[in-house]
């Protein structure tokens, strides 16, 4: 076996030259290669109530329905509030023994569902509303994890930490962005910031004054998890899938791009179902410009179709039928 600096070593270069999305993977593998386990989950979370809210997981050589399983009976999990009270140091645990009598069959259950035989956890200590991250061991055969295999992670673990730490920086290692200006932030599916450029917080708070560092707006949480861009009244926020997390990117609108009300006007009869013909008719012009108002609409949500229309308009907070807004008693065209 190789020393343990030499793996260590291999660990930092491997953060260094894997991409974000495959990085979890290949630093299981690693790990398997010196501390001996058929199982095991790499994730980020938030601890509540001696539970552990997962954010971010990846299974390896286990079911993937573990993650959900577990959510539903971690409450009953007395390793669980052993681990948080003492997330720093690691654990070895015997499920046979651990859950052993009738007060923690449903952990038992579970831990035979899934052969869970042994376990070994590892993690950080949550640094304020920032998630911690941890890692769990499995071991479906008799011998458990000993005291070498504790010692092992242990040590371990800080430059395991650092590495997560190193290869989600380097996404951020790119190019300028030309205008208009824009940032990037890695985010988990509850919303929680992991990274983010400081330009990012800035162009956020143009459009949320008040939102805070932390977590993404619910509105922008909502687009990001429909797969679709939030469009404001002063940035565009677009996300896509990076492995167990988001990559969000938030860009400063251009001046001119916000709907003007005759344009939200249209975009709201339109977008609740009116014909051209009809939204025309309420607002006392032609179809003609109608069809014009829409393409300019179209043009600054940078959409296609009334589908998203409908989307970008929810996305945003708006009321759909807009017909509040339709200036009525404006004279038709001559």
């Amino acid at each position: 076996m190789r020393s343990f600096a030499g793996e260590l070593a291999d660990l930092h270069r491997l953060a260094a030259t894997t991409a974000a999305q495959d990085f979890p993977a290949e630093l299981i593998g690693h790990l398997r290669r010196w501390i001996g386990f058929d199982g095991a989950v790499l994730g980020t979370g938030m601890p509540a109530d001696d539970t552990l809210r997962i954010a971010t997981a990846t299974v390896h050589g286990r079911d993937e329905a573990i993650l959900q399983e577990y959510a539903a009976v971690s409450h009953e999990d007395p390793v669980t509030a052993a681990f948080l009270g003492r997330p720093g140091h690691p654990i070895a645990v015997d499920a046979g023994t651990t859950y052993a009598g009738p007060q923690h069959g449903v952990m038992a259950r579970f831990a035979r569902r899934h052969d869970l035989r042994h376990l070994l956890l590892c993690g950080d200590a949550p640094q304020g509303d920032a998630p911690m991250r941890w890692i769990v061991l499995y071991r479906g055969t008799r011998e458990g994890f000993d005291r070498q295999a504790m010692a092992r992670i242990g040590a371990a673990w800080a430059h395991v930490s650092c590495a997560l730490d190193l290869q989600r920086a380097q996404w951020n290692q790119r190019p300028a962005l030309p205008e208009p200006v824009r940032a990037l932030a890695l985010v988990d599916a509850g919303g929680s910031y992991h990274a983010a450029d400081p330009l990012f917080h800035e162009l956020m708070a143009r459009e949320w004054p008040q939102a805070g560092h932390l977590h993404l707006p619910a509105v922008a949480k909502a687009a990001m998890a429909g797969g679709m861009p939030f469009h404001g009244q002063a940035i565009t926020l677009s996300s896509r899938r990076l492995g167990v997390q988001w990559l969000c990117e938030a860009q400063a609108r251009r001046s001119g791009a916000a709907l003007s009300p005759r344009e939200q006007a249209v975009a709201g009869l339109f977008a609740s179902g009116r014909t051209h013909k009809e939204v025309a008719k309420a607002l006392h012009t032609s179809p003609h410009t109608v069809r014009a108002q829409l393409a300019q609409v179209y043009r600054k949500l940078g959409i296609q179709d009334k589908t998203a229309l409908v989307r970008c308009l929810a996305a945003q907070g708006e009321d759909a039928s807009l017909s509040s807004q339709v200036p009525r008693s404006s004279p038709a065209p001559r």
